[in-house]
């Protein structure tokens, strides 16, 4: 029974981490798209 629960641990804290690292993939690329984003508008307003 102990040995179920552990490994059960084992594959929460995994997910967790592959969910973390997604979050903090999605978050760059928005980060990126901002700043293209701000970058064409600067070149916009001041041609």
């Amino acid at each position: 029974m102990p040995n179920r629960n552990h490994r059960k641990a084992m594959l929460d804290t995994s997910s967790h981490i592959c969910s973390v690292i997604a979050d903090r993939k999605n978050s760059t690329r928005t980060k990126h798209v901002d700043q293209k984003r701000q970058n064409f508008l600067a070149s916009a307003s001041f041609p």
